[in-house]
């Protein structure tokens, strides 16, 4: 019996009642019938959960007309459409049916848009006045169903909250199962998971509405509670996608609703074309598999294995990002060797043989494993096409980009660190446009800047497709930055590529230990005067000056150098030798200073070209070769 409800979706029960105006049924040739729809006593509730079987007693949210027929080939078809709002729990409709045989009554539920999501129709009947009770079993459309609610969702629910400006997690909550049923989606919780699409909507589709949903048939679980649902989003603009995994969808008290997918991974994985834009430095074009593969709910994922029949993949934990739990490549590929991947190291390069073994619709299998190499997990992704090989794949894919130099009266050309305006009011300004091999699906922009130990601090934004410009809000200032990139993302999104044009910002020139001092160092706890700690080097200022004072009388002569690393590292130097082992720095004489004790230096140019900026750089003055006396600056400022 379980294995028929299961086939046949029993959704809902509507009980129609024969009653006539004088009590005994019949009104001249015809049964007046009333119809309860909804809310009524315990043993004539209407709507049935799908499995397991709670009932409830309102009428489901994606309902919004309810229409009522009755046919037979003697008499003309009777309709009745009953509009159903978000406050009706239950409604009842009386009319006549004109007495006779083989009268079908017909009722379906729709969303207002066609999506027809329950339909039962009664057998025939025979009405000669006499009351009858005649039950309709309603066959509930997954399909139609689940693509009325994500319209409630996306459309009527997350739109009008998103343009007020309003959208709140009580809006979103509503539409995912209770915690205990979510489980974990992508390694995340209900409740992150929830705080993302809050935070995500509301800046991401800003400036875009939902128009149209189309899913593909919902893919059950093997006891027909979960589905896997995946299709098409298009968005006003005329953008369109959607989740690569689909969303995961379950009934919870007669309602579809989101649950966890249960995988303790967040892969992203594309094809994928890469192209850079460095100054000096003829653009180079890259191909291969874009692939992330990230630990956010702390499992304890330490690697990763991709393979297919043309390759494999083995990917290690990157220690080297402080406080990260991103997957780094275990080996560089081949394809990519030698090649400066600014900003693009999920970039898996293949080469051509490679790329033209690949058959389409290739199943990946990613195997993750802990720090003992156990199986965490094991998860298949299948990608319609294979990349483009290098002779495909041109300059026609790509999104084109520039940025204007931040500070024209300065020796900026769009490429400098100060140009990136991390920590300007103003933002990041960028002008680009649409490839033209291909008509993109979606357009990205994308700013991140690489602070101290490693750590990419990164800000997206959605651009509308017919965006010919764009300005990113880098406004906060970090401890230091030492590199910024920016770029552009069109996404092919049924052939499941993506397209990258990276502008690369220049950070300092120079980097590696500072290995002049004497064995025995002789510290000046005051001895850099200026700068000071509310000194602010700002772009565009004449070039900034360094006094010192204090040191030895026999000093000879004293170099500069502009620290930009871990305040951890500067603030607790060494008493011997190197103090400040392994830390970034910038020399800034190009001669060694005449000094007696006391000096000055005026840099050779204006803050911007030094490629640093932030709230923690520190100046060094050091004599190295007499008294190996130095002395350090309190923290203080570059930037806009």
């Amino acid at each position: 019996m379980k294995s028929a409800l299961l086939k046949i979706c029993l959704f809902l029960l509507v009980t129609i009642f024969m009653t006539s105006c004088s009590g005994s049924g019949k009104e001249g040739s015809s049964t007046k019938v009333t119809l309860k729809i909804g809310t009524a006593d315990s043993s004539r509730k209407l709507f049935l959960g799908v499995l397991p079987l709670v009932t409830a007693s309102n009428i489901p949210s994606i309902v919004k007309n309810i229409t009522i027929t009755v046919t037979a080939s003697d008499i003309t078809t009777i309709s009745q459409s009953i509009p159903v709002t978000s406050s009706t729990l239950s409604l009842v409709t009386t009319f006549s049916v004109p007495n006779g045989s083989a009268r079908v009554i017909t009722v379906t539920g729709d969303d207002g848009r066609g999506n027809v999501s329950f339909k039962g129709s009664s057998a025939p009947l025979d009405l000669n006045g006499t009351d009858t009770s005649v039950p309709i079993q309603m066959l509930e459309d997954i399909k139609a169903a689940i693509t009325a609610r994500l319209l409630l969702y996306f459309k009527d629910t997350l739109d009008p909250r998103i343009q007020a400006g309003t959208l709140a997690a009580t809006d979103v909550d509503p539409f995912y199962v209770a915690a205990g049923t979510y489980g974990i989606n992508n390694g995340v919780t209900r409740d992150v998971v929830i705080a993302k699409d809050v935070k995500d909507f509301s800046t991401d589709f800003l400036r875009k509405t939902m128009s149209t949903i189309q899913i593909n048939t919902p893919q059950p679980d093997s006891q027909n509670i979960k589905y896997t649902v995946t299709g098409k989003g298009t968005f006003s603009d005329g953008s369109f996608g959607f989740p690569d995994d689909g969303f995961v969808m379950t009934k919870e008290n007669g309602e579809w609703k989101f649950a966890g997918n249960g995988y303790k991974s967040d892969i992203k994985f594309r094809s994928a074309g890469f192209t850079f834009i460095v100054p000096g430095v003829p653009s180079p074009i890259l191909t291969g598999l874009a692939v992330s593969i990230n630990d956010p709910g702390n499992a304890g994922i330490n690697s990763a294995s991709i393979t297919s029949p043309a390759l494999t993949i083995d990917m290690i934990k990157n220690t080297g990002l402080a406080n990260s739990i991103n997957l780094s490549f275990g080996s560089p590929p081949p394809a990519c060797s030698g090649a400066a991947l600014p900003g693009g190291s999920d970039l898996y390069c293949l080469t051509d043989a490679v790329i033209n073994s690949i058959p389409a619709n290739t199943t990946y299998t990613f195997t993750i494993k802990d720090v003992n190499n156990a199986v965490i997990e094991t998860r298949t992704i299948t990608l319609p096409t294979r990349p483009l090989n290098s002779t495909e794949l041109t300059a026609a894919y790509f999104p084109t980009l520039s940025i204007p130099p931040g500070y024209p009266a300065a020796p900026t050309d769009g490429h400098f660190l100060a140009d990136a305006k991390i920590g300007a009011a103003t933002g990041l300004s960028m002008t680009l446009s649409k490839p033209t091999a291909f008509i993109p699906s979606w357009l990205e922009a994308n700013f991140h800047y690489s602070a101290l130990g490693g750590v990419f601090n990164e800000l997206n934004r959605v651009l509308l497709l017919s965006d010919t410009s764009a300005t990113l809000p880098a406004t906060l200032l970090p401890n230091l930055s030492i590199g910024a990139v920016a770029s552009v993302m069109a996404e092919d999104f049924d052939n499941r590529r993506e397209f990258r044009t990276f502008w690369q910002f220049s950070g300092p020139q120079g980097a590696g230990p500072i290995s002049f001092f004497q064995t025995t160092n002789i510290k000046l706890a005051s001895g850099v005067t200026d700068p000071v700690a509310s000194t602010v080097w700002k772009f565009g200022d004449p070039p900034p000056k360094v006094v010192w004072s204090g040191f030895p009388l026999i000093t000879s002569s004293v170099d500069i150098y502009l620290l930009a690393d871990d305040p951890a590292k500067i603030l607790a130097p060494a008493t011997s030798g190197n103090p400040f082992p392994n830390v970034i720095w910038k020399k800034l004489n190009a001669n060694p200073l005449g000094s007696l004790g006391s000096g000055s230096f005026t840099l050779s140019g204006q803050p911007e070209i030094l490629g640093i900026t932030g709230s923690a750089c520190r100046i060094l003055v050091v004599e190295p070769s007499l008294s190996g006396s130095w002395a350090l600056s309190p923290p203080f400022t570059i930037g806009p």
